[in-house]
């Protein structure tokens, strides 16, 4: 089996996140329409909320554990606290790719910044946390279930693993990739 490529793996976080707002919520009224159909999720825009909180301890944590997995090549530990659906989504192949990809632009975790508190919206609680790594930051974003606590959505980002994408999805479109 061939490994996931970077653009798979945004592709699959980014899937996850949209449908975490979607799945296993209680219905209520429908809202009024939105004013841009492809609007970007609110609770995962980088303006904190009024309401900010911090992570509870349990989801720090949970978060410290994720980013030591990550540099651990450890699928297990990883996504020990992940939700059933974004288990079965994330696989130990684009798990294997991820951290390849991580390790290949950034080296291994050093330590974390204190969470930034994104918002909630939907039983779902976004926070950012700045990590450092051996070579460069990584903004990590996870996406907490308000009510078990699980991961519902991680998304790894930084300058290098932009240019890591970009140039795979050039490749993959024929095209040639201009980083300056």
């Amino acid at each position: 089996m061939k490994p996931a490529s970077a653009g798979q793996i945004a592709f699959i976080a980014l899937a996850a996140i949209l449908t975490a707002g979607c799945l296993g919520q209680t219905p209520a009224t429908a809202p009024s329409p939105s004013p841009s159909p492809a609007a970007f999720p609110s609770f995962l825009l980088p303006v904190p909320s009024v309401e900010s909180q911090p992570p509870t301890p349990e989801e720090d944590a949970i978060t410290e554990n994720l980013l030591q997995a990550l540099s651990a090549k450890n699928y297990t530990q990883f996504t020990a606290n992940f939700s059933l659906r974004f288990k079965v989504n994330f696989t130990e192949g684009v798990f294997s790719s991820l951290a390849g990809i991580v390790q290949q632009t950034s080296g291994k975790y050093v330590s974390k910044q204190p969470a930034s508190f994104y918002g909630s919206e939907g039983g779902f609680e976004a926070y950012s946390y700045l990590a450092e790594f051996e070579t460069g930051a990584v903004n990590t974003t996870i996406v907490f279930n308000s009510y078990t606590s699980e991961v519902d959505a991680v998304v790894f980002d930084s300058p290098a693993l932009r240019i890591i994408q970009a140039a795979e999805q050039t490749q993959k479109n024929g095209g040639t990739l201009n980083t300056t």
